[in-house]
């Protein structure tokens, strides 16, 4: 399942505030001392933060991971489709960082349930978290916005056909006038004929050649 670029946009600029959130508030909650663990099971203490924000950090984190794990659900499969071609220096980048949360994120779960006593590292582990997804949204979103900042129905159909298998930095590493792009649709095609794959152009070879040729890689 592919969803339109415009919701994978939202939802990672909600990661970002999601995450940077539940970061500034980690911290000042850390601001509070720590009291003896009646129970012993952090030797830490417990923290003397109110209540009241205690859950609202909790809502946050519980709100980051799920906005994760939706995009990663619905992203990770689109690696296998993607070419050596549509693997440029920001998507490759954009991955690695992406997929690099996933690692922190069971660490730091795993120190809240399992490792209490490392529980000091919790404020880097949340800043890590929120640099991760701050990194990697910065490196598509000036992108897909200079890709999806054309008029419709042109915006639609390359949202619809393209980012199935491409992502924008691959888009806009391509240049051309009208004629040009018609040519590499073309190509297109024969190429998803090939690997027996839906044809992206699907008829509509004019309007995603004129929408394409007015995005220019140095503009």
């Amino acid at each position: 399942m592919t969803w339109r670029p415009s919701v994978n946009f939202a939802m990672g600029v909600a990661l970002v505030a999601v995450g940077v959130a539940a970061t500034v508030l980690q911290y000042w909650l850390w601001t509070f001392p720590m009291a003896p663990d009646p129970s012993g099971k952090d030797p830490n203490g417990v923290t003397t933060a109110p209540k009241f924000w205690r859950l609202t950090h909790r809502m946050l984190g519980y709100a980051f991971a799920a906005i994760y794990l939706l995009l990663a659900f619905q992203m990770v499969p689109r690696i296998w489709r993607f070419d050596e071609a549509a693997w440029t220096p920001t998507a490759m980048a954009h991955a690695v960082l992406g997929l690099s949360i996933l690692p922190v994120l069971l660490v730091k779960v795993g120190i809240l349930r399992l490792w209490q006593r490392h529980g000091k590292k919790l404020p880097l582990l949340g800043s890590l978290l929120a640099a991760l997804a701050i990194g990697s949204a910065a490196l598509v979103v000036p992108q897909y916005l200079k890709v999806a900042s054309g008029p419709e129905p042109g915006r639609l159909l390359v949202g619809e056909r393209c980012y199935s298998c491409h992502a924008s930095s691959r888009i806009l590493s391509e240049d051309g006038d009208l004629r040009d792009w018609l040519k590499k649709l073309e190509d297109m095609t024969e190429n998803a004929e090939e690997m027996r794959r839906p044809d992206p152009v699907q008829g509509d070879a004019r309007t995603l050649a004129e929408y394409l040729s007015r995005i220019r890689p140095d503009d």
